[in-house]
């Protein structure tokens, strides 16, 4: 099943990552390839499953630059980042002290 992820106000129209058999999207960063985030649908919304969080954190539909923040803290948000070809790639955080952290898909 193939899937795209691209920044729309609706999470039941997001299409254009490699989903894994539990329909997650996986990505981590080179900095810490140990860690791996998953991008999923939790009933009916966008959301991170980060190692050491509890639950996963819902994302709120992303805003005017595409940016979707994460409800419980609406400081962080992230973005997802296309290739030429109109698929997605990888996503970048954006943290409140203004830190950038790009996440690259990982191939299922």
């Amino acid at each position: 099943m193939e899937e795209e992820i691209t920044p729309r106000s609706d999470p039941a129209a997001c299409s254009g990552w490699s989903v894994a058999p539990d329909g997650a999207i996986r990505a981590n960063r080179e900095e810490d390839p140990g860690i791996v985030v998953e991008v999923l649908m939790q009933n009916g919304d966008l959301a991170l499953d980060i190692p050491g969080q509890p639950v996963p954190l819902k994302l709120s539909p992303p805003d005017e630059e595409g940016k979707w923040y994460i409800r419980l803290d609406p400081r962080v948000a992230i973005a997802f980042n296309e290739n030429l070809d109109g698929k997605i790639e990888s996503f970048t955080t954006y943290l409140p002290d203004g830190t950038t952290l790009i996440r690259p898909r990982i191939d299922d």
